[in-house]
């Protein structure tokens, strides 16, 4: 066989094989555009599998909006539940200086239940939809964020509010969590 007759052998080789390429890699497009893929929710997770925020991020509670005549008190009562099985204190802050906490902190044996109050009184002299906003901060087995908002506002609404918070150690460890995150309660033992 002559070098040109073997040249032109190879060609058609070279050629065959890069039709043959050619067609599986469109009959590879066409598959691969074939197949639906999960549609996205809109927390942008396809599967419904939000990733949570760090253990060392506060747990953020709905906000607590209070409306108020002027010349009254606003009142939020925080019903704090230890559900763990270990005696621990709960302070209460808060970021509104003029607010009350009463009491600051309580010592709750195992799956105890106890109230704290706050309140803050409205000057007489404050206009219709005057806001005053705060951060309740309740430091337990879990840190919890509460933003609160004080409205003046004489439309005959209750002016005290009342939130349920569940202190509990979160003892569950999951796919997402960060490896330096203890199990438990953050900072405060079991």
């Amino acid at each position: 066989m002559s070098s040109s007759s073997r040249s032109a052998t190879i060609g058609a080789m070279a050629a065959g094989i890069g039709e043959r390429v050619a067609r599986t890699a469109l009959r590879g497009g066409r598959m691969v555009s074939a197949i639906e893929l999960p549609r996205m929710h809109r927390s942008g997770c396809a599967c419904g599998c939000d990733i949570p925020p760090p253990c060392w991020v506060p747990l953020t509670l709905d906000e607590v909006r209070t409306p108020v005549c002027a010349g009254s008190k606003a009142v939020v009562r925080l019903n704090i539940t230890n559900c763990g099985f270990t005696k621990r204190t709960v302070t209460v802050t808060t970021t509104l200086t003029a607010a009350e906490v009463e009491p600051k902190s309580v010592a709750l044996e195992a799956l105890e239940r106890a109230t704290v109050v706050l309140s803050i009184d409205v000057p007489a002299a404050s206009p219709e939809g005057e806001e005053r906003r705060a951060v309740i901060w309740v430091d337990g087995c879990r840190d919890h964020v509460i933003p609160w908002t004080v409205t003046t506002s004489c439309s005959n609404q209750d002016c005290c509010r009342e939130v349920s918070i569940e202190d509990c150690p979160d003892l569950v460890h999951h796919w997402y969590d960060h490896f330096y995150c203890e199990r438990g309660c953050r900072q405060h033992g079991g």
